[in-house]
């Protein structure tokens, strides 16, 4: 009996507290002083460390994957014009999937507008969101 009490408080535990550490799928709007961010990349970091990445378009984002808890935000977006040969080592390599499978074409240039260089590191941009759910709407200002 006491093998069977244990294993059912144990299951008990898991089950209210979860395996640790859930998924998120996080969408919501990137707007800086009151516009939209029309063309760019916004760069998610978990508390573990993994970094997931997706596109804006016409100031929507959308990102799938994430770990909850406490994240970091980055946010890029380069002249949509102009081919950007010059990122961090982490944004090189986590956005070039990204930069390939989001076309410039039909990117508004007049709608578009630089961002504050320090908004790209997700450790100096000072956003941080805390993920509760499988499926959250954060608007990014």
């Amino acid at each position: 009996m006491g093998r069977r009490t244990a294993w059912a408080v144990l299951v008990a535990v898991v089950g209210l507290t979860g395996c640790g550490g859930g998924k998120a799928d996080v969408t919501g709007r990137v707007t800086f002083r009151g516009k939209p961010v029309v063309y760019g990349s916004i760069m998610m970091v978990a508390p573990d460390g993994t970094t997931v990445v997706g596109p804006i378009r016409d100031g929507n984002y959308s990102i799938s994957g994430i770990k909850t808890g406490e994240v970091m935000i980055g946010v890029i977006s380069h002249d949509p014009t102009v081919a950007q040969k010059v990122h961090s080592a982490r944004w090189a390599k986590v956005t070039r999937g990204i930069e390939t499978a989001v076309p410039t074409v039909g990117v508004d240039k007049k709608k578009w507008f630089p961002l504050p260089r320090h908004l790209e590191e997700p450790e100096t941009s000072g956003i941080r969101v805390v993920l509760k759910g499988s499926t959250q709407d954060i608007n990014l200002e």
